[in-house]
Formats: C-alpha cells, sequence, structure tokens
C-alpha cells in the first residue's frame, strides 16, 4: 500500500464505485420506488391510505442503505 501507483489505483475504484453508487441513487429517486419512498417521508398514514405497503418499501430503502453503507 505504499506505492504510489497503488494508492492512485485504490483512490480510482473508490471514485467508480462512488460515482455507480450516486447514479443508481438518482435512478433509484427518480423511479417509481423514489416517488413512494417521498410519499412515505412526507405522510407515511396517507402513503397507506392510498394503499402502499409502506414497511416493505422502508425494508427495501433499508437494505439499499446497508449495501451502500458496507
Amino acid at each position: 500500500l505504499q506505492a504510489d501507483t497503488t494508492r492512485v489505483r485504490l483512490f480510482a475504484i473508490t471514485a467508480l464505485i462512488f460515482a455507480l453508487v450516486f447514479v443508481i441513487s438518482l435512478r433509484n429517486l427518480s423511479s417509481r420506488f423514489g416517488k413512494v419512498v417521498l410519499a412515505i417521508r412526507d405522510s407515511e398514514s396517507r402513503a397507506r391510505f392510498i394503499v402502499y405497503i409502506t414497511d416493505r418499501y422502508k425494508v427495501w430503502l433499508f437494505v439499499f442503505s446497508a449495501l451502500i453503507a458496507g
């Protein structure tokens, strides 16, 4: 890990992974899934009233955030 080329490669890999996660997050946010998550954030009871199963969306959002954190 002391070599400069190794550090540059690790930085490039990290930057690519970050960019990929960012693009996936933006696509998720602009999809139907993202719109439902925003509706749940704003008013979970209203989202339940219009027949969205909010628990499933929250679990998938938790799984996605765990993948990012991992």
